[in-house]
């Protein structure tokens, strides 16, 4: 679902948004958000300009990517 949320806004557009490379939103579509204990912050951020770019609630994003990773394990 993340992956067809990243694609329908855009790679290029997330990645301007976030402020990254757009190979780094590519790798987000494939393998998830970054996870690390050290990358806490930086999820979060990139969770709200999703979240804000689809129009929805952070919470539903974040709730549709934790159903994904449970069905991914």
């Amino acid at each position: 679902m993340l992956r067809d949320l990243i694609y329908r806004l855009g790679i290029r557009a997330v990645a301007r948004e976030c402020g990254v490379y757009p190979g780094a939103v590519r790798y987000w579509a494939e393998h998830g958000l970054p996870d690390a204990p050290g990358h806490a912050k930086k999820r979060q951020r990139y969770e709200r300009v999703l979240a804000r770019m689809a129009g929805m609630r952070v919470g539903e994003l974040r709730d549709m990517i934790r159903q994904e990773e449970g069905q991914a394990a």
